[in-house]
């Protein structure tokens, strides 16, 4: 079905609930804290190669509750029953950062954050977590907690990051080191700098962004959840990423964002195919990406459309990241009435798609692709629309 992003206050009363069943009252000075999820418009693989890339925050956000407790331990609560068990986890300051039953959990997320946080922690807490981010979805649900929790700790303590941009970097180096996924730095520094009806224009070398207005009211997102999992601890995208790097060595830079084709193909025989196939994608989707940009702020939504296709097409053929199930959505998609363009969204391997289309044709769009989803893959689809 077609879901609007709007359900906060039925998820905060059940946030809020089962923190009192957990912990008996609530805190007698309660923190609340949140952080969006995000769509990357263009820009997919490029933000550990130095390049650009184009996000917006999401109405989905992951949500944290809580307080100082009495106890001096740390307690803490997920609702999100998608993710793996177990859901609860009661720790002393001695053991968070030390357990190992927890390598490769949901709460190495969370470790990470403490452990890079910008000041010490000396006082005990209880929090309980809910989140409409769909997890493994490509929309950076572990961004979003990372902020979300970063957030808390910085009321606990009163106080804050040195600078926004400060604190997303800490939360990617949580990701980095903690959790084992070698992510760049979009996710963190659109969780933290997203505003709503605008797309960030994000330089990831000079850590500059540009807020580009999404003002058209005749155009929407629509982002369809191919429900396919992705799970970005495993080789895959350390492989990929370790490729770009090798790239810019044999070509003596610091990251691909320094070089055009022409340089590529230079050092064409000493690539293997792959490497070279790897390198392709990510010094032209950096100037797709300029492109898009450029085509966003001039309403040239058709122009637009068609660099989405053509970052598909790369994600797909040269950095292999795609998948069959996100391939059917984009090419099912591409031929109706009132789409701009479709492509991945995300690391790949599952995940979601992200299109452009006229607002007039969102429901017949929505009913048309999740018919044929279902009827070739026999699974439901979840589809979702977002401003512009």
């Amino acid at each position: 079905m077609l879901t609007k992003m709007n359900h906060e206050e039925i998820l905060l009363t059940k946030l809020k609930s089962k923190y009192t069943d957990l912990f008996g009252s609530l805190p007698s000075v309660p923190i609340l804290t949140c952080a969006p999820g995000r769509v990357n418009l263009i820009g997919e693989h490029v933000d550990y190669n130095d390049g650009f890339v184009l996000p917006m925050a999401i109405s989905f956000k992951t949500f944290i509750f809580g307080g100082e407790n009495a106890d001096g331990v740390i307690n803490i609560f997920t609702l999100n029953e998608s993710i793996a068990k177990p859901y609860f986890h009661c720790l002393s300051f001695n053991t968070f950062l030390t357990e190992e039953s927890h390598h490769g959990t949901w709460i190495q997320y969370l470790k990470g954050v403490f452990a890079c946080f910008h000041t010490s922690i000396t006082t005990g807490f209880n929090i309980a977590i809910v989140s409409s981010v769909p997890m493994g979805s490509g929309l950076s649900s572990s961004a979003a907690l990372e902020v979300a929790f970063y957030t808390f700790l910085e009321k606990l303590t009163n106080s804050r990051a040195p600078t926004l941009v400060d604190k997303a970097l800490q939360c990617q180096k949580a990701e980095n080191v903690y959790a084992g996924v070698p992510c760049g730095n979009m996710d963190q520094l659109i969780s933290v700098l997203g505003k709503e009806d605008f797309a960030i224009l994000i330089d990831c070398k000079s850590l500059e962004i540009k807020y580009t207005p999404l003002k058209n009211p005749e155009v929407v997102i629509m982002i369809i959840n191919s429900h396919v999992k992705h799970e970005l601890q495993g080789s895959e995208y350390s492989q990929r990423r370790a490729s770009c790097e090798k790239v810019a060595r044999l070509l003596q830079v610091s990251s691909l964002r320094e070089v055009c084709m022409e340089d590529l193909e230079k050092i064409r025989t000493e690539l293997t195919e792959d490497e070279f196939r790897k390198g392709r994608h990510v010094i032209t989707e950096i100037q797709r990406t300029i492109l898009a940009h450029t085509a966003l702020e001039k309403d040239d939504y058709d122009g637009l459309g068609q660099l989405f296709y053509e970052s598909h097409e790369s994600l797909k053929n040269d950095f292999e990241v795609s998948c069959h199930e996100l391939d059917f959505l984009v090419d099912s998609i591409k031929p109706m009435e009132g789409v701009y363009g479709s492509r991945m969204t995300g690391g790949g391997f599952g995940g979601c798609t992200v299109s452009i289309i006229k607002r007039s044709h969102a429901e017949e769009i929505q009913k048309e692709i999740t018919h044929k989803y279902k009827q070739f893959h026999h699974k439901e689809i979840t589809v979702f629309t977002c401003k512009p």
